[in-house]
Order: C-alpha cells, then structure tokens, then sequence
C-alpha cells in the first residue's frame, strides 16, 4: 500500500498502518524530492510560490512521524525503483 503523503498526521491512520501492516519508509534528498514534484498539479499542498521551501517544511513535519511508525526505512537516493524494490524484498526475506 502506498500512501499519500500526509496520511500520517491523523493518529489513526498512523495506528492502522502500524497494526495492521510492516511499514516501510522511502527516505530520499530533498533534491530528488524537488525533481519528483516539478510537475505538481495535482498536488494541492505544493501550489505555493516556493516549492523548495514548502517541502522543507513538509519534511519537519511529517519526517518525525514517518521514522515513528516505519518498520524499516530505505534511503532512495539515486536507486532506480527496481533496485529498491529488491532490496525491500530482500529484507522480507531475511526477516
């Protein structure tokens, strides 16, 4: 399952992800976090004037609560998605 972004500052989506689940963050740069949202138009929270700024912002606030809950985490920096799915399911396997 894949979340939106945000969906962690509700207490009880935090619990039901957790409980329910083995919870993986994806930790990137703030650089690849700017490349990913350029095109942000379908992303409300990042119609700002500047975007930089906004996800800095974004990142204190929701980075806390993500490593709460995360089960184990993955730097993506510079990973293709298939790379990093592999590493996933590498640890699946191991654990």
């Amino acid at each position: 399952l894949a979340t939106g972004g945000d969906i962690v500052i509700c207490p009880e989506n935090r619990k039901l992800l957790s409980s329910n689940g083995f919870v993986v963050y994806l930790a990137t740069s703030l650089g690849d976090q700017l490349e990913r949202t350029r095109s942000k138009e379908h992303r409300p929270k990042l119609q700002v004037e500047n975007l930089e700024d906004r996800l800095v912002e974004l990142r204190e606030e929701l980075l806390p609560l993500y490593e709460d809950i995360a089960d184990v985490s993955f730097d993506t920096q510079d990973k293709s998605v298939r790379y990093v799915a592999k590493l996933i399911c590498q640890h699946l396997a191991d654990h």
